[in-house]
């Protein structure tokens, strides 16, 4: 990842496909995974596919990024602020790649996974609607699923 951010101007930040494990401290060499790719590190590039949380968990980026669009707005996010970073970043005109390659283990199933933590979808759901701009038609695929945490 460093090697392709550090040779191509192009994108200012890199990820690859992620495979979820579901025990903690395995390693890549010796894991019981079943070789399931996580969700969010799945998709190629491009701003409508930013309504999944892209990069995944394992990006590398350039601090240019930290330059325009700030850090982790952690006095506004408790669950996304990952996504909202990366969100401004596209905003602001930074391009994502995505490498055809493997490079890590998730551990799936922590915090930012429990589908019942109604805060969490709340804050989703405002970030959703903030960036709706970006999502092309898949603002219209998720709008309806995003209103329902926001009592609409």
């Amino acid at each position: 990842m460093l090697e392709y951010i550090t040779k191509n101007s192009e994108a200012s930040l890199v990820y690859g496909d992620v495979i979820e494990t579901h025990t903690p401290n395995e390693t890549f060499e010796s894991n019981t995974s079943s070789g399931k790719l996580f969700e969010h590190s799945k998709l190629e590039f491009s701003k409508e596919n930013m309504i999944k949380c892209l990069p995944g968990p394992m990006p590398l980026w350039d601090r240019d990024i930290h330059n325009v669009s700030g850090f982790l707005d952690e006095e506004n996010c408790n669950y996304a602020d990952d996504w909202d970073m990366w969100l401004r970043a596209v905003n602001n005109g930074f391009k994502f790649k995505k490498l055809s390659e493997i490079v890590g283990l998730y551990l799936s199933g922590g915090r930012s996974q429990n589908e019942n933590n109604i805060e969490q979808r709340k804050e989703e759901a405002k970030i959703f609607f903030k960036y709706s701009h970006l999502f092309g038609n898949n603002f219209n695929n998720y709008a309806p699923y995003f209103k329902q945490f926001l009592g609409g």
